[in-house]
């Protein structure tokens, strides 16, 4: 088995940051923010059952988990905008947007090398994250709050076969809970929380795939 952690520290210039903006209609738009910082712990348990007992032999299982904690500095401008009193929204700084809070992966791999089989099945889970920063629509006195994705969590399937001497057949399945993925308005600014501001679902993929491999 294996057992490790981890602590990370990034620091970031010129971060890029998705913002939301508002003219005739609301839109959101990429742009560079002076500074930000990532920092977090990392956790991962791996254990080969078949350590444990011969008739799981191939079979191993795992977990890792990370933690995120993350900041940027708005631009000075836009922070002026945040606390014009019409506005009173003060935000020197936000998390950062496309960061998650935290990121749990549970996985199940099997191997026989005999029979060339190989299968995998990986659930993951994505905690709360920030997609769009606020926006101070300064000529309608309105602060547009920032929009928060709502955890989530996915299920990946991976399977392959060799079949005779040079060709393998591979399934793979990715997405199969296909949740609804809602985003929602987020402020301590305003007094109704978790407005829905968009709500949606990626689908399910499927493929199927044979190859081969010759060696000379």
């Amino acid at each position: 088995g294996l057992v490790s952690g981890s602590w990370f520290y990034k620091s970031v210039s010129d971060v890029i940051e998705t913002v939301q903006q508002r003219q005739d209609f609301g839109f959101t738009t990429a742009t560079n923010y002076p500074e930000g910082t990532l920092n977090g712990v990392e956790i991962e348990c791996r254990l080969d059952l078949g350590k444990l007992k011969e008739a799981f032999t191939g079979l191993d299982v795992g977990i890792n988990f990370t933690g995120i904690s993350s900041e940027v500095t708005l631009p000075e401008r836009e922070a002026d905008q945040f606390e014009d009193p019409d506005i009173n929204a003060p935000m020197p700084t936000r998390p950062m947007t496309g960061a998650p809070e935290y990121l749990a992966n549970l996985f199940v791999n099997y191997k026989n090398e005999k029979r060339g089989s190989r299968f995998s099945v990986f659930y993951s889970r994505q905690g709360e994250t920030l997609t769009a920063g606020a926006f101070a629509n300064q000529s309608q006195n309105q602060l547009i709050p920032n929009v928060v994705a709502l955890p989530y969590g996915t299920l990946n399937f991976t399977f392959s076969q060799r079949l005779g001497e040079y060709l393998t057949l591979g399934l793979s399945a990715r997405n199969l809970l296909n949740p609804l993925i809602k985003e929602v308005y987020r402020s301590e600014y305003i007094e109704q929380q978790n407005i829905i501001a968009n709500a949606y679902s990626k689908g399910i993929d499927f493929s199927i795939s044979l190859s081969t491999n010759i060696e000379f």
